[in-house]
């Protein structure tokens, strides 16, 4: 019993000494990305290149990906046309849906951009998350 309080008192000692100085000494600066509330239930995760110009853009699984109390599959469409506007996707090189076994990924093909969504085989339709990256020299 000492030997488990003592532990987690170490435990949370640590824990709670964490901070942004801490991380940065441990791991380097931070990646260049940024976290956006677009909607109420959609956030958007941008990653930068370098010149600070948007790379890829990711659209977590969240609470958008249970209606009926989340986004609708419109709302996910509307997020997506405004952070990668068809005009400026390009040309449509091709839409197609990878898969092995079970899992898939619907992946749609763009001149400047790449739209890719894995797939629920278990529901069929629902969204469980988006990723747009952007076709860029400086992108990685």
């Amino acid at each position: 019993m000492t030997a488990k309080l003592a532990l987690f008192v170490v435990c949370c000692t640590a824990f709670g000494q964490m901070d942004t100085s801490t991380l940065r000494a441990k791991y380097g600066e931070p990646l260049p990305r940024e976290t956006f509330q677009v909607r109420p239930n959609i956030e958007a995760v941008v990653n930068y290149g370098t010149g600070h110009q948007i790379c890829k853009i990711d659209l977590p699984p969240g609470s958008y990906v249970n209606p009926p109390h989340g986004a609708s599959n419109h709302d996910v469409d509307q997020v997506i046309d405004e952070l990668a506007p068809p005009s400026a996707r390009g040309k449509e090189i091709g839409v197609g849906v990878l898969s092995l076994s079970r899992a898939s990924l619907r992946l749609m093909r763009y001149e400047h951009v790449d739209i890719s969504e894995p797939q629920d085989p278990d529901h069929p339709g629902r969204r469980t998350s988006v990723t747009i990256t952007f076709k860029r020299p400086d992108c990685h």
